[in-house]
């Protein structure tokens, strides 16, 4: 274990001794935050909050008992929340657990009372982030806030799909830390697959809400049923001018009065053959022909 999580545990343990509890639960090692501050603090950090995590007063009365007991011998069962939590990490990173994934991912469980009362203290939790003309433009901080968002709005609004959750938290990280703001590619392609009522527009939505905050319109959802036929892709890239009744492209149009801009392209697989090629070629390209000007 790395240092952190291992002060952690011990103190979590502690807790569990003073509390006569069986299982180790959230409860526990948010105690452990309060009962050293080092670590409420580097988890704050880690959170984009201004200072360390508030805690309860409950969870700093539990911490000042714990601090007169030894460390439990033997082992204590984690409890049947943060067991998945615990394991998921521990197999995602190779056999370590990071402290603070593990903290954030403990802080996302969404009907543990004990983590509702952080929650409450901690405002930020939620998922708010400050006004776009508030924050870095740039820099590792204003990355973080966006993943931060992305992770703690899609966590508590899309059930039942946490895997899938983590995994966009992920490539949003990746895609803003690697792709050069110059490049043409599109900064990041994230394809969504399951059957009817998943939430799989719903999550793209959520994502657009944090990604293209402080841009009125910068997200585009595209029904590919509606571009079914051979010329359906006139309607994203625009007809030329010598045609009666010539008309801007639906997609060169967006890209034009928003560059980064979100665009959901759904049901992908009712659209006609040329279409899906055009599409081709912005996933690989990031560039696309507009006929209409």
């Amino acid at each position: 274990m790395a240092e952190p999580m291992q002060r952690a545990v011990e103190w979590a343990k502690r807790a569990v001794a003073v509390l006569g509890d069986a299982t180790l639960e959230p409860r526990h090692f948010l105690a452990a935050l309060a009962a050293e501050p080092a670590l409420a603090e580097e988890l704050g950090r880690e959170l984009g909050l201004p200072g360390p995590v508030a805690l309860p007063p409950e969870m700093t009365a539990v911490a000042e008992r714990a601090r007169g007991t030894g460390v439990p011998e033997g082992r204590i069962p984690l409890g049947p929340s943060v067991k998945p939590v615990y394991a998921g990490l521990y197999t995602r990173h190779g056999g370590t657990v990071p402290f603070a994934r593990f903290m954030r991912a403990l802080l996302e469980l969404p009907d543990d009372p004990a983590v509702r009362q952080v929650r409450e203290l901690n405002p930020a939790l939620e998922g708010a982030a400050p006004p776009a003309e508030d924050r870095p433009s740039t820099g590792l901080d204003h990355i973080m806030g966006d993943v931060l968002a992305v992770q703690n709005i899609l966590s508590r609004k899309v059930v039942g799909q946490h895997n899938a959750v983590q995994q966009i938290a992920d490539a949003v990280f990746q895609a803003r830390i690697s792709a050069p703001a110059e490049s043409g590619s599109p900064r990041i392609v994230l394809l969504f697959l399951g059957p009817p009522g998943v939430g799989k527009t719903y999550t793209a939505q959520l994502l657009a809400e944090v990604l293209t905050r402080g841009d009125e319109g910068g997200f585009l959802r595209l029904d590919m049923s509606a571009f079914a036929d051979h010329e359906g892709f006139r309607g994203l890239v625009g007809f030329e001018p010598s045609y009666q009744g010539a008309r801007p492209g639906i997609l060169t149009e967006f890209a034009k009065e928003h560059p980064r801009g979100l665009i959901l392209v759904d049901e992908v697989e009712k659209s006609h053959p040329s279409v899906q090629n055009l599409l081709l070629q912005v996933l690989d390209y990031g560039t696309l022909e507009d006929k209409y000007s």
